[in-house]
């Protein structure tokens, strides 16, 4: 729990020997959070897609570099290009190693 607390506005006024007035004016913000841990993706399965099944999907998907992967295979899978799959993920071509986790942007028809 968080809390803010500030006062706004104070006065005091000594009114005879045994009393004293205040007048305050303070402001309490309080914030109460719940904690939520939620476990991370620690399985993805794989499969081969038609053309048909393809075009149905999202038009992003996260997808992760096999060996004998090349961006050109990649990008003919999911009907992308090569320099966008690059720039996207801010990769160098020349440097796609397995287990590397690309962000695939299809184009839109």
């Amino acid at each position: 729990m968080f809390t803010n607390t500030a006062v706004k506005y104070a006065d005091s006024k000594i009114s005879d020997d045994t009393n004293i007035t205040v007048d305050a004016k303070i402001s309490v913000t309080a914030y109460a959070f719940k904690k939520n841990i939620l476990s991370p993706i620690t399985d993805i399965t794989f499969t081969d897609m038609s053309e048909e099944e393809l075009s149905a999907q999202p038009s992003m998907v996260l997808y992760i570099v096999k060996p004998g992967d090349s961006l050109l295979k990649i990008a003919k899978k999911y009907n992308s290009r090569i320099s966008d799959i690059t720039t996207v993920n801010k990769i160098d071509p020349n440097t796609l190693t397995p287990g590397t986790k690309l962000l695939i942007i299809k184009p839109t028809l």
